[in-house]
């Protein structure tokens, strides 16, 4: 074996030594969580093991028990302690009730009148028979006996499940990778089960309460269910700017026990594609494309999990050269599809302009294709004025009704819709918090507008002293034909949009 990774002591300090350090270890290897979830007979059991490893990705399973731990501080006990409450004093049958959930505490909680079994009394008996001195230890035994208490403080058990909680991150990866580790809470926190099912359930509540369900967003996000309930291949297709990434990745976000969203990486290389894959579901990409591959297909095969391809126009390749194939959809087809994984598309119109291209191009047969599309969902070509005024509400709670119709009439005239719209938020924020503000108001909203497109500027309120750094306005005897949107319409003229508001 090489020894090319150890450094002998006194060597020069070189930057790569720390780089096999296990603090940036980070999540359990999914092919080795879909193993376990093998033999897991119940679905939900199964998505729970799948959020764990979800979870482990994102901020690691030390810090989650932890916070676990400290959501739950009143669950950190037995179930007779739960029963008992956790402070005061237990009598003589709580305590027996209590020591008995507790592994080794019989010898360590004992009651009046009640003898030590363990290893001391044994060793203390026979060193007196040995020196003759039999009734003498007797007696010091008996002694010790009767003056043990009749009660216990409950802090005293406290403590005990406070270090057995100590064992919470150990506990919760033998959970995702034990074959024989049954789906049952530990003596230390008797609700385990439950509370990770309600942070699993809180945690997709608040993704919930990210999204704004436009028409747009209730399609995708239906076209993905189908994929789930159907196991099957589905495609969603529609213009860039309306948000269907957006509602892809949240739909990903609300179901981390069920889905993994991958970007489609606008590239040819096999490696590149691989790891991206491997990165959102989480197995290792380390080594070789084939190796990483078949870790991705360990990982899904059980079809667990439905693998979400956003921007999968790229799955044909972006250099397509004539007489080549396309491997990453044929893989895509071969590994996953026929094998009942569920896949879902998320792309533009360029998926159908790709993959009339590499037909026309290749020796390949895009009928293996289409017969595997269990259905196809076109999305509308814009947001409609409720949708987007809903959005600006969203983002910009403190926006009012002059705002909104002006951002909304910006987004609907713009070529990249809710990219621009995003665009003048993010810059109202920075214009706001450049003038010393933390919320942007309409002037800070119309100034971003104004720096967009100077031609749909939307004046500020008069009685607003505040100036802002903004394109001066057209010169009105010299006025150029206003420009038409690329999505249909054309843009309003200030006063235009005075006299709307």
């Amino acid at each position: 074996m090489s020894n090319t990774r150890y450094a002998e002591d006194g060597a020069p300090l070189r930057q790569e030594r720390y780089c096999s350090s296990t603090e940036y270890e980070r999540g359990l290897m999914a092919n080795h969580v879909a193993k376990r979830c093998s033999v897991l007979e119940d679905p939900k059991d199964r998505e729970l093991i799948w959020f764990l490893q979800f979870i482990s990705r994102e901020r690691g399973l030390r810090k989650f028990a932890e916070e676990l731990r400290a959501a739950n501080p009143g669950e950190l006990a037995t179930r007779s302690m739960l029963e008992f409450g956790t402070r005061g004093k237990y009598d003589a049958e709580q305590v027996r009730k209590v020591r008995r959930e507790i592994p080794g505490a019989h010898d360590r909680f004992l009651l009046r009148g009640e003898s030590n079994q363990g290893e001391r009394a044994v060793k203390l008996r026979a060193l007196a028979e040995e020196s003759g001195r039999n009734t003498h230890a007797n007696e010091q035994v008996d002694a010790t006996v009767a003056n043990r208490p009749d009660t216990y403080e409950a802090s005293k058990f406290a403590a005990e499940c406070e270090r057995g909680a100590s064992e919470l991150e150990t506990l919760l990866t033998e959970l995702c990778l034990d074959p024989a580790c049954a789906i049952v809470s530990p003596w230390y926190f008797p609700n385990l089960i439950t509370a990770l099912r309600d942070y699993m359930l809180e945690w997709q509540q608040q993704q919930v309460a990210r999204v704004v369900m436009t028409d747009i967003a209730q399609r995708v996000f239906r076209s993905l269910d189908y994929s789930v309930a159907g196991r099957c291949l589905t495609l969603t297709e529609g213009l860039e700017g309306l948000g269907k990434s957006w509602a892809a990745l949240h739909w990903c976000l609300q179901r981390p026990g069920r889905a993994r969203y991958v970007a489609t990486p606008a590239t040819d290389d096999e490696s590149g594609f691989y790891r991206e894959i491997a990165q959102a579901i989480g197995v290792s990409v380390a080594g070789k494309a084939r190796e990483i591959r078949q870790r991705i297909e360990d990982a899904l095969v059980s079809g667990d999990q439905v693998l979400v391809f956003d921007e999968a126009h790229w799955l044909f390749g972006v250099n397509s050269t004539r007489g080549g194939l396309p491997k990453r959809m044929l893989w895509v087809i071969s590994a996953l599809v026929n094998k009942g994984v569920p896949v879902a598309f998320v792309a533009t119109p360029q998926f159908a302009a790709n993959q009339k291209f590499v037909k026309e191009h290749t020796r390949w047969r895009d009928g293996q294709l289409t017969g595997r599309i269990d259905h196809h969902e076109p999305l509308p070509e814009l947001l409609s004025q409720d949708d987007l005024a809903a959005i600006v509400r969203a983002r910009l709670v403190q926006a009012d009704a002059k705002a909104v119709r002006a951002l909304v009439a910006f987004a609907r005239t713009s070529e990249r819709c809710l990219g621009s719209l995003n665009a003048v938020v993010k810059r109202a924020h920075f214009i706001a918090q450049q003038a010393g503000r933390e919320v942007p108001d309409r002037a800070d909203i119309h100034a971003a507008i104004a720096e967009r497109c100077p031609v749909a500027v939307v004046p500020a309120p008069t009685d607003d002293k505040r100036t802002h750094v903004a394109p001066l306005p057209p010169d009105r005897s010299k006025a150029a034909p206003l420009p038409q949107s690329p999505r249909g319409g054309r843009i309003n003229t200030p006063e235009q949009e005075e006299a709307a508001a």
